[in-house]
């Protein structure tokens, strides 16, 4: 387990600070995906997230895929 901080969290999946930011908020998230797990350290300006937290944060995405990617083979096959 490690402690990332929100820049290292965000280089580790690709997008900016402020969208990191954002995930944690629960903000522009697609239905059913649950925030960034962060932990807020007193005084309550340092805050880290575990590296496993960020991994489980991506999977919620890679199932979204998966459900989108059943769907469109289904239409497909439909059309054919």
């Amino acid at each position: 387990m490690t402690w990332l901080s929100p820049l290292q969290a965000a280089e580790r999946i690709g997008v900016s600070v402020r969208v990191v930011s954002n995930y944690r908020k629960g903000l522009n998230l697609p239905a059913g995906c649950k925030p960034l797990r962060a932990a807020t350290l007193p005084p309550g300006r340092l805050i880290v997230i575990k590296d496993e937290w960020v991994d489980q944060f991506v999977e919620q995405f890679a199932t979204q895929e998966s459900i989108v990617d059943k769907m469109c083979d289904e239409i497909m096959g439909k059309m054919r």
